[in-house]
């Protein structure tokens, strides 16, 4: 019997040990295993849209779960273009888990640490993937926000409008959405 697997791809080798066999080079089998991501069991928790000068676009992504949650080859899509098809924008294979109860911030560039230095260090809660791009494609009128696993199962998604920010805004650059509380998350743009 196998041990509890947490979500993921795991590679795993299986091998015969028989004392008969005389043929050792075939008792031996990689293969993958997809343990599937629960359906929110990550959440979209804070989404920066439209960045100041010097800054840039950002996804947070809270771990609700009861385990560290591997991310790597997951991806984000936006809302279907002109064509009918999603954009897809792929994370690297290399990210750190996120750990239970901890988030990650997905971020077009390293200036998301002017404003937020704390993301760098310490803090083993925080996982920062910065992607080296000039934006992550989120559109500034709105746009949908799709985290698919390696297989392109949706884990989470948000439809967002320049409307979603509070009405007594002067101006909403500069400022993200945030979730008010992961309970929330059913109520759309309500729980924001």
């Amino acid at each position: 019997m196998l041990p509890r697997v947490p979500p993921g791809r795991h590679m795993l080798l299986a091998v015969l040990e028989c004392s008969e066999d005389m043929r050792a080079s075939n008792d031996s089998l990689p293969f993958a295993v997809d343990i599937p991501l629960g359906r929110h069991a990550l959440l979209i928790n804070e989404i920066m849209f439209e960045p100041l000068d010097g800054s840039c676009e950002w996804i947070e992504l809270l771990n609700v779960s009861q385990e560290p949650v591997d991310i790597s080859g997951f991806a984000l899509a936006g809302a279907p273009g002109y064509a009918g098809k999603r954009s897809r924008l792929g994370l690297p294979d290399d990210i750190p888990a996120i750990p239970e109860g901890g988030f990650a911030v997905i971020a077009a560039d390293s200036s998301v640490l002017t404003r937020f230095p704390d993301l760098i260090g310490g803090d083993a809660g925080r996982v920062l993937i910065t992607l080296g791009r000039s934006s992550l494609g989120l559109g500034n009128s709105g746009d949908d926000i799709l985290l698919l696993d390696y297989e392109d199962r949706r884990i989470d998604s948000i439809h967002y409008r320049a409307d979603s920010h509070h009405p007594f805004l002067a101006t909403t650059a500069g400022r993200y959405l945030e979730l008010i509380h992961p309970s929330l998350r059913e109520r759309g743009m309500n729980g924001w």
